[in-house]
């Protein structure tokens, strides 16, 4: 049985001899991480949202098995992510053969420092915040080997884009200047984030505060302002509340500013056979 991951070819040549060449299809990779551990009581959030992401990469329309790779993966410190990626590339062909298309984060997050762990220690770490990746020798050391074009890398948790005098422009600003984030998506929320049925609207449930029920329907991490929890539960058909926009930096400049659900919406997949 011929590979599936193999383009076959033929070129002529003087008389009519015919030479096969093989067109080997680079590999796109996908990795979303969310952060467990044990005694906090969002990773319920973080795991559902990050598999709803999951889900809807291998049901988009856009979606070939042969070439596009998905990796959720449980992690409990960002430490971690560099060694991941370069297994996962290394599992794929290596840098030549695999590039990473996106990444998703979901997690906590802190506005001036970006994702933190709620107690495990990140090496190195933000001086002060343990908690903390640093970017020097930390989020600017990953060799992400990015594809060349539509390459993403997404922070779905608290405040990540969000800008004051103490954060500047946001996190996610700060990652898309670095040199190994160049020409890459940077995506970040603008407020605090909630558990969301949606990804452009803010509703959840009774069961869901209980922290259970979350497997049962596609789950989202959404921004909205903190006094909004009332109606979230109750919505109003007629009067969503609508999610606060994420914001997208590349190469240091904002270049979007949407919801989640212009790349990120179970209602546009294909139907599930």
């Amino acid at each position: 049985m011929p590979d599936k991951k193999v383009t076959t070819g033929t070129t002529s040549t003087q008389d009519n001899n015919i030479i096969h060449q093989k067109i080997t299809r680079i590999k796109e990779l996908t990795l979303l991480f969310w952060v467990n551990e044990k005694d906090d009581s969002r990773c319920s959030l973080f795991e559902e949202s990050c598999m709803t992401r999951y889900f809807n990469i291998l049901y988009s329309p856009e979606y070939k098995k042969e070439t596009h790779k998905v990796y959720p993966v449980s992690i409990s410190r960002f430490d971690q992510i560099k060694k991941i990626i370069a297994n996962r590339i290394d599992q794929n062909g290596g840098i030549d053969k695999a590039k990473v298309k996106e990444i998703g984060i979901f997690s906590h997050v802190g506005k001036v420092d970006g994702p933190t762990t709620q107690y495990t220690v990140n090496t190195p770490a933000v001086n002060g915040y343990p908690q903390q990746l640093n970017i020097v020798r930390g989020w600017d050391d990953i060799n992400f080997n990015w594809t060349d074009t539509g390459a993403m890398f997404v922070m779905y948790g608290c405040r990540s884009s969000f800008q004051d005098k103490d954060s500047g422009d946001g996190f996610a600003s700060k990652l898309s200047k670095l040199a190994n984030f160049r020409n890459v998506d940077i995506w970040g929320q603008t407020e605090y984030t909630y558990p969301s049925y949606y990804p452009d609207i803010r509703e959840t449930s009774l069961i869901r505060t209980f922290n259970i029920g979350w497997s049962f329907s596609p789950t989202y991490m959404v921004a909205d302002k903190e006094d909004n929890g009332w109606d979230a539960l109750f919505p109003d058909e007629k009067k969503p509340i609508k999610a606060l926009p994420m914001q997208c930096f590349k190469n240091g400049a904002l270049v979007k500013s949407v919801d989640q659900s212009i790349f990120n919406d179970h209602r546009k997949n294909k139907p599930n056979d």
